[in-house]
């Protein structure tokens, strides 16, 4: 799973949060959370 975090420059850089072989079950936005977006493989 890779993390992104996105500004207000266009620049974003993905971190990898999670690498796992078993698919991912659940994934929970805090709803005043900064703008994130989680993308897995």
């Amino acid at each position: 799973m890779y993390i992104w975090q996105y500004s207000r420059k266009g620049e974003s850089s993905p971190s990898i949060v999670l690498r796992t072989r078993r698919s991912l079950r659940a994934v929970h936005f805090h709803p005043h959370a900064a703008p994130f977006l989680l993308t897995a493989e």
